[in-house]
């Protein structure tokens, strides 16, 4: 009956778990602990390199429709959301200018009071023309292509940056 005794034993061994699969609890413990804590950091780091650069422009529409250049009247500015552009009207013509900060990509607003473009997220001040006045912003806005479609349409090339004296037409032959 040894043997037998012996070979039970045997079995038993090798049923339960040999000793170097387990693991402790405090050892588990640490183990998710810094699992958790480095995987936190990666996401922060993620995040706070999508936050600081600029999304991409949007390449299914880089040509966008902004009505007729009647809506637009001289000497003024207006927004249009679609294509986060400012209208300009002056009395050289028509022009599309970018709505979109050059530091993190917020869309600026119109101050009328202080005649100037500021961004909501950081402070930055562009003057009407898109020249950067006050930082975080270091780049001015850029202008976009402007052209006038066969429908009698305003159409703004997004994808065209073009230099802010370029206007498009729109009051035809002047006579003096």
């Amino acid at each position: 009956m040894p043997s037998n005794r012996r070979d039970q034993r045997d079995d038993e061994e090798r049923l339960t778990a040999p000793e170097e699969l387990t693991i402790p609890r405090r050892e588990l413990f640490r183990v998710l602990g810094w699992s958790s804590l480095v995987g936190a950091a990666g996401l922060a780091a993620y995040s706070l390199l999508r936050f600081s650069s600029p999304p991409p422009l949007d390449k299914e529409r880089t040509r966008v429709p902004l009505g007729g250049a009647d809506r637009y009247a001289n000497h003024s500015l207006h927004y249009v959301a679609a294509p986060k552009v400012f209208v300009k009207h002056d009395a050289q013509g028509l022009a599309a200018m970018s709505a979109v900060c050059t530091h993190l990509a917020c869309v600026v607003r119109w101050n009328a009071s202080h005649g100037l473009l500021e961004c909501p997220c950081h402070g930055s001040r562009f003057d009407a023309a898109g020249k950067v006045l006050r930082g975080p912003a270091r780049r001015d806005l850029p202008y976009f292509r402007l052209e006038l479609a066969t429908n009698g349409q305003l159409v703004a090339d997004v994808s065209r940056p073009v230099s802010r004296q370029e206007r498009l037409d729109v009051h035809g032959p002047r006579t003096s």
